[in-house]
């Protein structure tokens, strides 16, 4: 059965490359209960583990757990592993993440970096985590975030594996837009991680709780959302309050507002002048080529995320 990544190079999403290195430089800032390197990583890794990549480097992770549901070519992953110490997990999400034993060892942080619309399967993933993390653990989760409208088909699909539970009485406006689409989906996964931390410590005081702290838009072709959770004890939360700068920067997000990435199309020059002149502001008038084609929209759009920006290059081996 043929998979995403065999026709989608995972590499070459910009959008996904920019949410990437955001998520990676928050999750510095905020993992700082534990030595990062103590923590493993749970994830998607597909053919080019792109995450996995920077989890290692930037946070020093060396516990990693590949999850993948192709069965059917296990010696391709297995050999694409940039690193020794990713463990392939061959199989489906919820098959595989109960027999995970790590969850009982260190704090984790899992990505479940989904293709296809929210879905009954996937918040049962979810509560799981929730049901078994560690304090100080983190959850990412990316679904499709493009509504599915009056589009009878998709529409279709997407009630048949969402329970009405997690619809809310607004329903029917919840798809008019990729905006309030993505916030019913934000708002089922809030639902699901309170549900499982209630009955996980039911009657007791949670020793783990919730905090969001993403909550991004992104389109490498089709309309993304990526949500995220940290689950810090009652001392660790304590700590977050008393250095609330930590969760004050443009790229966290503990509410409805969504960060959106847009990677404009721009040349090889004229990112490099864009980047002689940053961060201070820009001015479209001075740009040496017409502003009608260089608006002040696509600078603005470029300083949100220069930092994060991929360089692309031909290399002929």
């Amino acid at each position: 059965m043929p998979v995403i990544h065999d026709w989608l190079n995972f590499n070459l999403r910009p959008a996904k490359r920019i949410e990437r290195q955001m998520i990676v430089e928050a999750l510095l800032r905020l993992v700082r209960f534990e030595d990062p390197a103590r923590y493993a990583y749970i994830g998607m890794g597909a053919y080019y583990f792109s995450d996995f990549i920077l989890m290692h480097k930037v946070l020093g992770i060396n516990n990693m757990f590949s999850i993948e549901q192709d069965p059917e070519n296990p010696t391709r992953y297995t050999w694409n592993r940039p690193f020794n110490c990713i463990q392939m997990k061959f199989g489906t999400t919820y098959k595989v993440l109960p027999e995970l034993a790590v969850f009982d060892e260190r704090p984790v942080i899992v990505w479940l970096d989904y293709y296809g619309y929210l879905d009954d399967l996937k918040l049962g993933d979810i509560g799981l985590i929730a049901s078994k993390c560690q304090a100080g653990s983190a959850l990412i989760v990316t679904v499709n975030g493009g509504t599915p409208g009056t589009n009878k088909g998709k529409l279709k699909e997407f009630e048949a594996a969402l329970s009405k539970n997690y619809r809310p009485a607004t329903y029917g406006t919840s798809l008019a837009s990729d905006d309030k689409f993505g916030e019913l989906c934000r708002n089922a996964i809030t639902m699901r991680l309170q549900s499982a931390l209630s009955d996980r410590f039911a009657g007791e005081v949670h020793a783990v709780r919730m905090r969001q702290i993403f909550n991004f838009r992104y389109r490498d072709g089709m309309q993304m959302a990526t949500y995220g959770w940290l689950f810090p004890s009652e001392e660790q939360d304590e700590h977050l309050n008393r250095e609330p700068k930590l969760l004050q920067t443009a790229n966290i997000s503990n509410d409805e507002r969504a960060v959106k990435i847009d990677a404009p199309t721009l040349t090889f020059k004229e990112i490099a002048y864009l980047k002689g002149r940053l961060p201070d502001p820009v001015d479209p008038a001075e740009f040496p080529l017409d502003p009608a084609h260089i608006t002040s929209d696509l600078i603005n759009s470029f300083a949100s995320v220069y930092r994060y920006f991929p360089s692309f290059a031909n290399i002929e081996e």
